[in-house]
This record gives structure tokens, sequence and C-alpha cells, in this order.
């Protein structure tokens, strides 16, 4: 059957060119998906574009091997193209869902929304981010619990670490301890928290008192901080509070 679909010397002619298309695709194809991943900062970037790399190449490698068939064996293009697209198919199902967690992830890699170490919330779970790969993220809860989510079910997904939060600290005071005096003092040394402690983003500033008791009084301080440094902001500025009225 070989020559009939084209003579031999001109099937040759067409192997050598469509050999030399495949290097160049897959070359093509290396360099762009590597120039992307330099210019992603994700931490799974490489492995994602790594992936679409492997895929494009294998779906190009595959094409190009059934013409190369359809020239020696006579095979009509048309019946070719469509075994291929048939093939095609049969892998996309075969591995859907595969397909739709790293579709998710890459989507996820591409809009840089998360990264290991952040803290997030998906649906109806939340917690950090411990490891990551192209199929799932993994989760650590604040009750010390793992949770595996599959990268097709994760919608809506938001990262508390990218947010700055407001939070309000109250501290308890005793009567003997004169309101005013307790504002001058913190006003005047609450400050240098923000260049001592990184993880204080503004203030704390004194936002006045809530309650007011036979034995004490409770004044509110407010500072802005990231979602995973919320308790800790609030352990150095109570004890902050404490030297400075301690004094």
């Amino acid at each position: 059957m070989i020559g009939l679909l084209l003579p031999i010397k001109y099937a040759i002619i067409v192997s050598v060119v469509l050999l030399l298309t495949y290097f160049s695709v897959v070359g093509l194809v290396g360099l762009v998906t590597y120039r992307i991943s330099k210019e992603n900062n994700h931490s799974l970037s490489r492995d994602v574009y790594k992936h679409w790399h492997y895929i494009i190449c294998t779906y190009v490698t595959m094409f190009l091997i059934l013409v190369e068939v359809a020239i020696w064996l006579g095979i009509l293009p048309t019946g070719i193209i469509s075994l291929f697209f048939i093939v095609s198919i049969i892998i996309r199902y075969s591995f859907i869902r595969k397909t739709r967690d790293f579709h998710s992830i890459y989507w996820i890699v591409k809009n840089n929304k998360c990264e290991v170490n952040d803290y997030i919330s998906v649906d109806n779970y939340s917690g950090k981010i411990i490891k990551m790969n192209i199929y799932q993220i993994e989760l650590l809860d604040l009750t010390g619990n793992y949770t595996f989510l599959r990268g097709a079910s994760i919608d809506n997904i938001i990262n508390n670490s990218k947010n700055v939060y407001d939070i309000k600290i109250n501290v308890v005071i005793s009567n003997d301890k004169l309101i005013d005096k307790v504002k001058e003092l913190l006003e005047k040394e609450l400050p240098s928290l923000v260049k001592d402690y990184p993880i204080i983003l503004e203030g704390p500033n004194f936002d006045g008192v809530a309650d007011i008791n036979k034995d004490s009084y409770t004044i509110i301080l407010s500072t802005k901080v990231k979602y995973e440094d919320i308790d800790k902001a609030k352990a150095v500025i109570q004890t902050k509070v404490m030297e400075v009225l301690s004094k």
C-alpha cells in the first residue's frame, strides 16, 4: 500500500517535513510554557505548565504519527483526522475527572489565587494549605483535621491571607488606674509595636471604653493584621498593655 496516497519520493519528503514540524512545534510549545512558568511566581507554575507541555506534545505526536501512517499506508486524510479526534475524545473522557481537577488548579495557579501556607476558605471548608499539587489541595483546619480538596470541587475560593483585617482587642483594666492616664500611656507606647512586630500592620489605636464595672473597666484597642496573625497580634498587644500599665 506504500505510495497509494502519494508516490514514494513525495511520501519521504512529506515525512521529513512532518518530522521537522514535530520538533519545531514541540520546541515552540516548550519555549512558550517555560516562559509563562518563569513569569508566574506561583510554586506550582512549573508543574502546571510542564503538564500543559506534556498534554500538547502528546496530541501533536499522536496526530503526526497518524498522518505518517496515512501517508505510507494510503489511508485518506479525512479518515485519519476523524480517527485522531475519536482517540482524543476517548482519552479526554477516560481521564475527565483528572482533567477537571487539573483545569481548576491551573486557573488557581494562573491567577495566583493562593499558595502553600495561605489560609483559605472554600465552601464549607477553611484552613491552612499544607500541600498543593496539580490535582488537589490539602488543608489543615483550626481543629487539627486534614482535608483533601480535589481541584474540581474548589469553587469560590477566598484567600484570607491576601486580606488585611481590622480587629478589636478588649483589655480589662482595674479601676485604680484612671482612664485618661491609661489612654495617655498607651497612645505613647503602643505605636512602637509596629516597628517591633511586623505582624502588626497599623496602630494599635485606642478606641475608647466598652464597659465600666464596679472594680474594672474594658478598653478597646484596634489594629490591622493578616488573617493568620490575628491571634498572635492580640497576644502581643495584650502583653504590651500589661507591661505598660505595670510600670
